[in-house]
């Protein structure tokens, strides 16, 4: 059995708020369904978003997912 261990964010002391773990969380899964980094908008995948509040995908993250695997 091969296991693995992750610490997303570990540098950032606010990662053990429910928002941020969740925004982290949400975003690092968009890169395993193929997501690129955004620098810009309310994406989920906006590098630069408020982690303490968007903590789920927008619809832009959810056309952008529709769009890879049509």
């Amino acid at each position: 059995m091969t296991s693995y261990l992750a610490r997303v964010n570990i540098g950032n002391s606010k990662v053990y708020s429910t928002n941020v773990a969740r925004s982290t969380a949400t975003h690092e899964l968009g890169h395993s369904w193929g997501l690129d980094d955004l620098t810009s908008g309310t994406s989920i995948m906006n590098g630069n978003r408020n982690r303490g509040s968007l903590y789920t995908p927008q619809s832009i993250d959810i056309s952008r997912v529709k769009s890879l695997y049509k």
